[in-house]
């Protein structure tokens, strides 16, 4: 199995669109503003293939949406938001799945935020297929948040606890959790999450700049913890080719759509950016 991973993925793309868009007159939205990008998405989604992505059932759903975003500083806060008229906005949607996304997904996102009242200001299209063979090995990853993210785990007791300080493991292991799901519903092929630590053992963290925030999704609701902040990654050992395949389709899930939790009501979207530049720390042997 673990050399077919590097080929499977034929039918399946990783597609991001990006939508600018301008309001005509001052609109209220709700301040935790995900809820009215949502909604959008589904009202103009007539296919269905965006609303049965969102509304569905089930974890480690492939598909990962922003709040209304003003520049770099996401619209969450608690009662409404006042978009203001003749003001710059943008939202970004990812999804992972059969090709006709990369049909559908550019409209279904520019309808959504093309309504009269929202002027829409261009649109940015990223595809990338999932079955591209994997280049080579990154020397530096570089992971950063740009929307707060929701990063679990399991405690000693089995209770849940948000991680402050995450490792590449823990930031890699809902991406190859939504990889598991995607190729074992498309193909039968189980991928297991302890994957995401045998990568993680091939680096070491050069960088981290991590802060603790609280989001209030609800008046009246303690804020849900949550991280934002930058990370970087280089290589210490060169990964076997089953291992690169996953590292190469995970990072590629992980910028579409997002990582951690709650993905698809705002949390955990990312911009990723990897070096495969040699000439610092370049591998040496396997680890042991």
């Amino acid at each position: 199995m673990r050399g077919v991973l590097a080929r499977v993925g034929a039918s399946l793309v990783a597609v991001r669109v990006r939508v600018f868009f301008t309001p005509v007159e001052d609109v209220s939205i709700p301040g935790f503003s995900v809820r009215f990008v949502k909604s959008s998405l589904i009202m103009a989604d007539e296919v269905g293939l965006l609303k049965s992505l969102l509304l569905g059932g089930g974890a480690n759903k492939p598909v990962g949406i922003t709040p209304v975003m003003l520049g770099s500083t996401p619209l969450l806060k608690v009662g409404e938001v006042i978009l203001r008229r003749g003001v710059r906005y943008w939202v970004r949607v990812g999804v992972v799945g059969g090709e006709d996304l990369a049909t559908y997904l550019p409209n279904i996102v520019l309808k959504a935020f093309s309504t009269g009242v929202l002027e829409g200001g261009g649109v940015e299209v990223e595809a990338e297929s999932l079955s591209v063979p994997p280049k080579e090995q990154p020397a530096r990853i570089v992971i950063r948040t740009v929307t707060p993210a929701i990063i679990r785990v399991r405690s000693v007791d089995g209770k849940p606890v948000t991680v402050t300080s995450p490792t590449l493991k823990e930031l890699l292991a809902t991406p190859i959790r939504v990889l598991g799901r995607i190729l074992w519903e498309t193909q039968g092929i189980n991928i297991p999450t302890a994957w995401a630590w045998r990568i993680s053992r091939h680096y070491t963290q050069l960088r981290a700049r991590t802060r603790k925030v609280g989001v209030v999704m609800k008046p009246n609701q303690p804020p849900t913890p949550a991280i934002t902040g930058e990370w970087e990654y280089v290589a210490t050992a060169k990964l076997p080719t089953y291992l690169k395949a996953t590292l190469h389709k995970a990072l590629t899930i992980a910028k579409t759509t997002g990582i951690g939790k709650s993905r698809g009501i705002g949390f955990g979207q990312t911009e990723i950016k990897t070096t495969a530049n040699p000439k610092h720390n370049p591998p040496q042997q396997n680890p042991q």
